[in-house]
């Protein structure tokens, strides 16, 4: 195969070296002609990104795959899609019922508003309880816990919103790009369906086999 991928990585993020190989492993199991970069842009068929900062905004009008942390099972799974011009992602839709996800709890009823802020975020509505980003933040307790008390969460890019809408909060999204998208219109279990193609482990990613379901 002659289409060239360039994963732009910085190596001196461990956690972005160990992601790298891992789908530079996949795409030349697939039989690309695959390599990891420092150069932030090149004129390959296929770019990855690998979180929300390093080569992003130098790949935004190419064919790019950007990886970011899991929806869940984090640190052993990343979630993958097609970015947009704008830096979102493209969401798989009508996926089966088929991978492994979390149970879904049941819906809350209340009113009480949690508000989840993305990193570097400040805050800019009224909430019952207001929970900053870890990187802001060192948190006090388990996101399980300050869901636990609340019935609304609210947040713009955050996977926190993800673990929200499965703990049974009705969840609004500030951001169009929210990993929540779609959720009302899909209700709750297809969205998860849906998220779960988006979601992958090492060994899916090693094997190409994560590699295959984006229609490369």
């Amino acid at each position: 195969m002659d289409k060239r991928v360039s994963i732009h990585t910085n190596r001196s993020l461990e956690h972005q070296v160990r992601v790298a190989n891992s789908i530079n492993d996949g795409f030349k199991r697939l039989g690309y002609k695959s390599q990891i970069t420092e150069n932030t842009s090149d004129d390959s068929d296929i770019h990855v990104v690998i979180g929300p900062h390093y080569a992003k905004q130098q790949n935004l009008n190419n064919r790019t795959l950007l990886l970011d942390r899991a929806f869940w099972g984090d640190p052993d799974y990343i979630s993958l899609g097609w970015m947009q011009p704008d830096g979102g992602r493209v969401f798989a839709v009508n996926c089966p019922d088929d991978r492994p996800k979390p149970d879904l709890m049941p819906m809350k009823k209340g009113t009480r508003t949690l508000l989840l802020l993305d990193y570097g975020s400040v805050q800019t509505i009224e909430a019952n309880e207001v929970r900053r980003h870890p990187s802001d933040a060192k948190p006090v307790e388990a996101l399980r816990e300050a869901l636990s008390r609340n019935d609304i969460a609210v947040g713009g890019m955050t996977t926190a919103l993800v673990d929200a809408a499965i703990h049974g909060l009705y969840t609004v999204a500030l951001d169009p790009n929210s990993p929540i998208k779609g959720i009302e219109y899909y209700g709750r279990e297809q969205w998860l369906n849906n998220l779960s193609y988006m979601n992958w482990n090492d060994t899916e990613l090693r094997s190409g086999e994560a590699l295959k379901h984006l229609c490369l």
